[in-house]
C-alpha cells in the first residue's frame, strides 16, 4: 500500500485556513446530555442554525434535562469534542480494533444521513480544536488525505482474518479458472 501522491497542502494548512474563517459572532448551540452525546450532536448539527463556521456553544444537561451551570469559554466544548469522538468511534458507522476501526455498511445510518453527520463531526472537530479521531484504519486514513484514487491497497491490508480468507479464494478461484480457460 503506497500513496502515489501528496495533497497540493498539507491537512494542517488546510485546517489553519479554515479554523481562521470562524467567526467570533455567531453561535451554533449544542444541548448535550453525557450519557447520549451522538443524538445531542445530531441534533446539534442538523439544525437549520448550525454552520460549521460557527462558534460552538455546548451546555450539558443532566438525564431530566437540568443544565450544568458552567460557563462555555472553551471546557465544555473541547469535552463535547472528545466525547463526540469517543462516541463516533463506538458508533455503528465502525468496525473492528478500537485503533484501527473501518466503515462499516449500516443501511438505517445510510437512510438517517449518518456518514455524511460523521463526516461533518470530524471536519468539525478538528477546525474547531478538538482531539483527532486517532481509531482510523489506516487505509481510511489515507484515503480520507490523499484520496481514494491515490491508495491502492492490497488483500494484506484487509484487517480481517475470514474476509481476507474468502477474497483470497475468490481470487484463486478466479485465476484457475482464467489458467483452465486460456
Amino acid at each position: 500500500m503506497a500513496c502515489s501522491s501528496q495533497p497540493s497542502r498539507s491537512t494542517v494548512e488546510i485546517l489553519q485556513e479554515l479554523s481562521l474563517q470562524i467567526q467570533s459572532n455567531t453561535i451554533s448551540r449544542f444541548n448535550i446530555n453525557r450519557r447520549n452525546v451522538w443524538d445531542g450532536a445530531c441534533r446539534g448539527f442538523k439544525r437549520s442554525t448550525f454552520a460549521p463556521n460557527n462558534i460552538l456553544l455546548v451546555k450539558f444537561t443532566d438525564d431530566t434535562g437540568l443544565s450544568e451551570e458552567a460557563v462555555d469559554q472553551g471546557g465544555p466544548r473541547r469535552e463535547f469534542l472528545r466525547l463526540l469522538m469517543d462516541a463516533l468511534q463506538n458508533s455503528t458507522l465502525f468496525e473492528g480494533p478500537t485503533t484501527s476501526r473501518i466503515l462499516t455498511l449500516n443501511s438505517h445510518a445510510i437512510q438517517r444521513d449518518e456518514y455524511y453527520l460523521a463526516g461533518v463531526m470530524v471536519a468539525v472537530d478538528l477546525v474547531h480544536g478538538g482531539p483527532p479521531p486517532m481509531f482510523f484504519f489506516k487505509i481510511l486514513f489515507d484515503m480520507l488525505v490523499f484520496g481514494p484514487e491515490n491508495v491502492h491497497p492490497t488483500i494484506d491490508d484487509i484487517p480481517e482474518s475470514e474476509f481476507k480468507q474468502s477474497l483470497n479464494s475468490v481470487f484463486t478461484f478466479i485465476q484457475f479458472n482464467a489458467f483452465i480457460i486460456s
